[in-house]
């Protein structure tokens, strides 16, 4: 009997991480389909900002961002789009704001490389690289300081910290 437990639990253990990859494949899809979609509408030269695409590094924001909770806070560079909608942010108000629309994440005025998601933990994007840096390390030093046990995350270019 405690062999047949024991291969129902191994199944069981199968079964999850199934299910956990395939959440993680999917998520990379439609990270990728979300940014090919918006990298196509940009051609019609309606959207309002300059934008920089971060299509073929999805992997990197899914992984990082779906180990972090809520309270875990994240700090980017240019090439964001990834990272905010990993984190949570709404696919709606990253369109909204690269159209320059109030309904937009930074009310329009962001643009691109300004994205917000707060609420999601997703501080903020910058257009200059590695300048997050240091405002990530003094999120973790707070962080660390107030006895919370969150997670400060900087990706900066292809990497993060």
């Amino acid at each position: 009997m405690s062999e047949v437990l024991e291969v129902n639990a191994s199944q069981d253990s199968l079964l999850k991480k199934r299910d956990h990859f395939r959440h993680l494949y999917q998520k990379l899809l439609w990270l990728r389909h979300s940014e090919e979609t918006l990298a196509g509408l940009y051609k019609d030269q309606e959207m309002r900002t300059p934008t920089h695409f971060g299509t073929g590094q999805e992997a990197v924001a899914v992984g990082v961002c779906e180990a972090l909770s809520l309270n875990d806070v994240v700090y980017t560079h240019h090439r964001c789009h990834n990272h905010y909608l990993a984190k949570g942010g709404s696919l709606f108000k990253l369109a909204s704001e690269l159209y320059g629309r109030e309904a937009g994440c930074s009310k329009g005025r962001g643009g691109s490389v300004h994205l917000t998601a707060r609420e999601q933990g997703f501080i903020i994007s910058s257009a200059i690289l590695a300048q997050t840096i240091p405002v990530a390390t003094g999120s973790a030093l707070a962080f660390k300081m107030d006895g919370k046990p969150h997670v400060a995350v900087c990706f900066f270019w292809g990497s993060y910290l």
